[in-house]
């Protein structure tokens, strides 16, 4: 299972964060030597489908997540300006308390 699970799955730094770039559009294959970096494995396209051969698309699957995640009726666009509202908010009190 370990070897498998490697083969696949390329490292985080590798990827943008969050789910919007998933599914990923080939298979990673590591080196043998798992020191050495990896590559994606263009000759293996990922099919995109569970089994059950529905499609993912993650930022749709995100969306959904949302709903157990949050107490709010909001969309991640709506959550995302949120979120920078109070990261604005909280950076301007920390540069007017160090003035």
């Amino acid at each position: 299972m370990e070897e498998e699970h490697l083969r696949n799955c390329p490292k985080a730094d590798d990827l943008a964060s969050g789910l919007r770039k998933f599914p990923l559009p080939y298979t990673w294959m590591n080196s043998p030597d798992l020191n050495q970096p990896g590559a994606w494995n263009v000759s293996a396209p990922t099919t995109k489908k569970l089994p059950t051969g529905e499609v993912l698309q993650g930022s749709k699957t995100y969306e959904s997540f949302m709903r157990f995640f949050t107490t709010f009726d909001i969309t991640p666009a709506q959550l995302r300006e949120k979120a920078f509202q109070r990261l604005n908010n909280l950076y301007n009190k920390v540069k007017s308390s160090r003035a």
